[in-house]
């Protein structure tokens, strides 16, 4: 991923509407009333919505440099909820290398609700070691999500995931995204925003996740994928901490493709939220 030579100090404007894209049972945090119980105004968009629409501008740059070798990292600092008006600024990194990019995304009201910045680090790091330990089967009883029983460095089932070009179709239309390189041929370059959605997919089949709220991200490509291919998801929580009153947990997630690491997804989550009385 390179900057082109005529880039300016900022680029213009990404501006966009957001809708909801959870539909699953479990994800109260994304409904009116449970969000409100949790001090929340309304239901909230999903962290991996505001992911998509803030690399819009950054892929209509870079296209598929962008999927094939990166890293990304994105911070959520306040809630987006549905018809917000989202603008997404995307610049280059002030002083630093020509491969970093800023964007950040504020809503109709001028408050920043995420941050994000893309890079091609040298030297690249190599996937965590985490994506080959080896697993039990899933023996079909969700992990209570509770502080307790997210033990560091326990490894938890694998989970196959496959899209489909459809699939891939609708989330575009969900999210607004109009760039032909999702949709060109039968097999497009896997919109990015499918990779966390395909983690969440997994959290909720294994996990009981009430409580959860998605902090901060990062996001490894080592190389491209596309739409149709078939994936293994290996998880792993690797850290946990304690801040402000909150705790948090980071999960490592490995996703394979014919047993080798195409991508991988550090995400960061509060894992007690805790209801308004």
């Amino acid at each position: 991923m390179t900057m082109p030579e005529h880039t300016t100090p900022a680029w213009p404007p990404y501006v966009v509407r957001t809708h909801s894209v959870s539909s699953h049972e479990e994800t109260t945090i994304h409904t009116d009333e449970v969000a409100r119980s949790y001090g929340f105004k309304g239901a909230l968009i999903a962290g991996r919505a505001v992911y998509s629409q803030l690399l819009h501008p950054l892929l209509e740059r870079f296209g598929e440099a962008m999927l094939t070798r990166g890293r990304v990292e994105i911070r959520f600092a306040k809630p987006a909820y549905e018809g917000d008006i989202i603008t997404v600024v995307a610049a280059p990194v002030p002083g630093g290398d020509a491969r970093a990019v800023t964007a950040r995304a504020t809503n109709q009201e001028g408050t920043e609700l995420a941050r994000l910045e893309a890079s091609l680090p040298e030297p690249f790091p190599q996937p965590h070691g985490a994506a080959q330990a080896e697993r039990t089967p899933f023996a079909g009883t969700r992990l209570v999500g509770r502080w307790e029983n997210l033990v560091a460095g326990t490894p938890w089932p694998a989970y196959r995931w496959q899209s489909s070009r459809q699939e891939q179709l609708d989330w575009c239309e969900q999210l607004g995204e109009r760039l032909p390189l999702f949709r060109a041929g039968e097999a497009p370059p896997l919109h990015p925003g499918l990779i966390p959605t395909a983690v969440t997919e997994m959290l909720h089949a294994q996990v009981i996740t009430q409580g959860w709220a998605h902090a901060s991200s990062v996001y490894v490509s080592h190389r491209l994928i596309r739409a149709g291919e078939a994936l293994e998801l290996r998880p792993t929580p690797i850290e946990r901490f304690e801040r402000k009153g909150r705790q948090f947990v980071v999960l490592h997630v490995g996703l394979l493709a014919g047993g080798a690491v195409a991508a991988e997804e550090f995400r960061t989550a509060i894992v007690n939220l805790g209801r308004q009385p």
